[in-house]
């Protein structure tokens, strides 16, 4: 009988034992169906736009990739995990189309989520339950191939799972060499770089499969702007390319979420600012400007936000008057972010200062006070201002609602004018530069930083969009313009009377000699 199917009444025709023989077929088959379904896994070929005006998930595109990093960002039911999963099974077992050539069995992997609970055992382990075959399982079952000491999945061809949490200490991290590594969500940079430092003497692979409910995180900036010599690779999943989902469900969903930024996040697995810009009048086609002389009497200021292990960023700026204004507009036309000593940095501000008048010069120290560290020790600050080529900095003081006050104050200069659309912030196009690892951080310009400036969440991203906290992560820039917006002069007839907007003398000084109002 040349068929596939076979109807009720041909299997009664049966003879008994062939019968049964046929019987037990179907039962293995539904129950490889049911708990081995990664032996039918195929990553599904991009298509033309479905309804939603978005492309089928391209998985065959991130299968087929030879890259030393993938990254899948996804929405919620997107098919992300189940894909890292099966790629994970599969170079396990040594089926997989082209990397088990690269990386034979035994081959040695390992797999992080967020929390053991409820991504782990939750969502990873039970995606490998269902996925992996039983043969290629060390003994031929979970029971005997899972080891919860070592929290480790054996394979029968001498491979292993072994998996982790983030909420583990970061020193757990080294151990074993490894042949891939997958990160299931958004993780820490710190824990990425331990994972990469274990990949290196078998040439392994990275992937991480995530969506991105934590707004602007590290991971995007990585895949944008990959370090030399590294080949990334990058896909976005939907749950509308998922063709194991209800399109009328997926649809319904889609609706019912409110909020535009979480919509793009959950269903969309884009990047977004979930907490809300910090500085939204930021409007780079009106606040960057070409470079240009500056006005003859314009008032200038230096400022350098100062830090021991990371760059340390300086901006120079000029408050110009407005023509038919009694205002002032703040003009950034230099900014510099390197890691250097304090003996360097003293050398770049002479440098770069040469021939200019500036009036003002600040800096903030990332700890102590007054010129001092923690230890009682002149801090960078302080350094700065010592020996022949010494730069006269005062250290900034931040007295309670400073911050707020500066925040607010960034936002009415930014905000454009009505009548001509300008604004009293320019920001010169050669301070607009790309971004760079500097000491293993990420560094951008001012404009790449009033971007990124958000709300952070007290958690991850849902209906409501919670606005309270501003996230101190690549700020450098903003924290010296924030600075020197609050220590606007109050120009008459060419010449300053000091800070506009502060009355208080003793408030402005901080209320001790040598620091000013921050």
């Amino acid at each position: 009988m040349q068929t596939d199917t076979i109807t009720s009444s041909e299997l009664r025709n049966l003879p008994p034992e062939l019968r049964a023989e046929f019987e037990q077929i179907v039962v293995e088959r539904e129950r490889r169906f049911k708990e081995e379904r990664g032996r039918y896994f195929v990553p599904i070929k991009p298509s033309n736009p479905n309804a939603f005006g978005c492309p089928s998930n391209d998985q065959a595109g991130l299968w087929e990739s030879d890259a030393d990093e993938i990254w899948v960002f996804g929405g919620n039911r997107s098919g992300k995990t189940a894909f890292m999963v099966n790629f994970f099974d599969q170079i396990a077992r040594g089926v997989h189309s082209h990397r088990s050539a690269k990386h034979p069995p035994p081959v040695k992997l390992r797999l992080v989520a967020p929390k053991w609970g409820a991504n782990v055992e939750g969502v990873l382990l039970q995606k490998f339950r269902e996925m992996t075959p039983r043969a290629a399982m060390k003994g031929g079952s979970w029971r005997s191939a899972w080891r919860e000491k070592t929290h480790t999945l054996y394979y029968e061809n001498g491979s292993l799972v072994q998996f982790k949490s983030y909420e583990e200490d970061l020193d757990t991290f080294d151990g074993i060499d490894l042949d891939g590594v997958g990160h299931d969500e958004h993780g820490s940079e710190s824990i990425y770089d331990k994972e990469k430092s274990r990949l290196l003497d078998r040439g392994g692979f990275f992937m991480c499969a995530m969506t991105p409910e934590k707004g602007q995180t590290w991971e995007w900036d990585h895949v944008q702007h990959p370090p030399e010599g590294l080949s990334v690779v990058n896909k976005f999943f939907t749950p509308m390319g998922n063709p194991y989902l209800n399109a009328e469900a997926v649809k319904k969903r889609l609706l019912e979420i409110r909020d535009e930024a979480v919509r793009e996040a959950k269903i969309f697995g884009r990047f977004v600012a979930l907490g809300g810009v910090v500085i939204p009048q930021y409007n780079k086609a009106i606040h960057i400007v070409p470079d240009r002389h500056l006005h003859p009497s314009a008032y200038r200021m230096f400022c350098i936000d100062m830090h021991h292990r990371k760059a340390s960023a300086a901006m120079w700026v000029a408050w110009e008057p407005i023509e038919g204004s009694d205002e002032l507009k703040l003009v950034v036309y230099r900014t510099m972010k390197e890691f250097m000593t304090v003996p360097q940095w003293q050398e770049e501000i002479r440098v770069k200062s040469a021939g200019e008048k500036i009036q003002d010069w600040v800096s903030d120290d990332p700890d102590g006070d007054q010129g001092k560290d923690l230890n009682a020790k002149s801090s960078m600050s302080g350094q700065l201002t010592e020996g022949k080529k010494g730069i006269p900095v005062i250290q900034v003081s931040k007295p309670s609602g400073s911050f707020a006050a500066g925040i607010m104050k960034l936002r009415d200069m930014f905000m454009p004018d009505p009548m001509t659309g300008k604004s009293r912030v320019e920001i010169f196009e050669s301070c607009n530069y790309e971004v760079r690892m500097i000491n293993g951080d990420w560094c951008g310009s001012l404009p790449w930083e009033l971007e990124r400036y958000q709300y952070k969440t007290t958690k991850v991203a849902d209906e409501e969009t919670l606005r309270e906290h501003v996230r101190k992560v690549n700020d450098h820039y903003v924290d010296d313009l924030r600075y020197l917006a609050m220590l606007e002069p109050n120009m008459k007839e060419g010449g300053s009377s000091g800070p506009k907007y502060m009355d208080d003398a003793e408030k402005y000084m901080g209320g001790e000699q040598g620091s000013v109002y921050g």
